[in-house]
């Protein structure tokens, strides 16, 4: 699933700097690998086959969230104990064996360089030192607001 965040993608909750530093970057691809992950386990231990319905069950997660997160239809946030419930429940031990997060590859190569640059320099990228200066100020400007309620 190809994401490409816009202000819509956002919950009312999600203050500006959130909003302004996700917005910075190009659409990512974020795929879950659930449903490969279900075709290699197969078999229960009973010889049932192990399936969408098998993973809920042994989760707790909604047969329809079992569904989305299978066929990568999923809202742009992840429930986070629906993920390690999921990588208990399927003996997962690192999180790229079930999410798998790919960059444009114009991006991937400019977050290389500037990633490589700021641990050789000690420095961080001007366009990183851009986004925070409009974060603060960002926060600096909701704070103001909500101490004014």
């Amino acid at each position: 699933m190809t994401i490409k965040f816009t202000e819509d993608s956002f919950s009312d909750k999600t203050n500006s700097a959130i909003k302004n530093t996700v917005l910075s970057a190009d659409s990512m691809e974020l795929r879950f690998k659930v449903n490969q992950l279900i075709a290699e386990r197969r078999r229960t231990t009973d010889g049932r086959e192990f399936t969408q319905s098998t993973l809920a069950e042994l989760t707790g997660i909604r047969k329809g969230d079992i569904s989305k997160y299978c066929n990568n239809k999923f809202r742009p946030t992840i429930n986070l104990s629906h993920l390690f419930a999921m990588m208990i429940a399927l003996r997962v031990s690192d999180i790229s064996e079930i999410l798998e997060v790919r960059l444009p590859s114009e991006e991937k190569t400019k977050f290389i360089k500037q990633s490589a640059e700021w641990k050789q320099e000690g420095t961080m990228p001007s366009e990183l030192n851009r986004l925070l200066k409009q974060n603060i100020k960002l926060i600096t400007e909701e704070n103001r607001e909500r101490q004014q309620r």
